[in-house]
């Protein structure tokens, strides 16, 4: 009994192991790359194909993985066209989110751990997208069809593929989603943050030659290393203080 106790609570430990929570300097936000099977230990350059290309200095993903996503059948069983064809502009765009999603070495600071996923063990959240690429990708897609809102937890995978909900129909996307920050943030379950304000910072789906999403982790790795290192300080003080309470003397 003691013997499965044990291998229990250290099944639990592995379990709720988070690497996240481990990071301890800036650069360690910036050297990481989501916890998936497509993706690469750590960034680096590679070769890549088609839209992906424009990571090829530096990425989290492999050249085949961007041949894969690009080809007519489903990406790892996703359908883009479950409500008929895609446009091929906006086709377009949701391979550019693709390519970003496994490629991009730029999304260290937004990584969160997930359960339940085959493909991977974390996912980011609330990327700061700028407002004039989500605009551009509504624009190409708004006149296309869907059924759901959240491509990520709506749609019905028991055939092994998304398909349509029994009770939904397909709908142009704008009976779908009010606006374009609507579509952008909650097709797929809150990866993207739109950025309205264009002084902030934000990231971007195109670029040519030098990345300039490096720029938007490297500010937030450092915000949050910072407000870490206040933590620990803080948290050290309060645990001296407790101590020299301890050890006064009572009168």
């Amino acid at each position: 009994m003691f013997f499965i106790c044990l291998i229990q609570l250290m099944l639990t430990v592995v379990n709720c192991y988070n690497r996240l929570s481990t990071i301890n300097s800036v650069d360690g936000y910036l050297d990481i790359c989501m916890d998936g099977v497509y993706q690469k230990e750590a960034p680096g350059p590679g070769e890549l194909y088609g839209q992906c290309a424009e990571w090829k200095e530096r990425n989290c993903c492999y050249e085949n993985t961007t041949k894969s996503l690009q080809k007519p059948e489903p990406w790892q069983n996703f359908n883009l066209n479950h409500c008929g064809q895609l446009s091929p502009m906006c086709r377009g765009h949701f391979l550019q989110n693709f390519c970003f999603y496994e490629c991009s070495p730029n999304v260290g600071p937004w990584l969160v751990k997930v359960n339940g996923m085959e493909s991977r063990k974390e996912r980011f959240y609330k990327v700061p997208l700028c407002e004039r690429e989500c605009n551009l990708w509504w624009k190409d897609c708004k006149h296309d069809s869907t059924c759901v809102k959240n491509w990520g937890t709506d749609f019905d995978l028991s055939s092994g593929t998304n398909t349509c909900p029994g009770y939904s129909s397909c709908k142009n996307f704008t009976e779908i989603y009010t606006d374009a920050t609507d579509f952008c943030e909650n097709v797929f379950d809150r990866t993207w943050k739109v950025v309205q304000n264009s002084s902030e910072p934000c990231m971007v789906l195109n670029f040519h030659n030098t990345n300039p999403n490096y720029n938007v982790a490297k500010q937030k790795a450092q915000s949050i290393y910072s407000n870490k290192s206040n933590t620990v300080k803080f948290g050290t003080m309060l645990y001296l203080l407790v101590v020299i309470m301890l050890t006064i003397p009572k009168m």
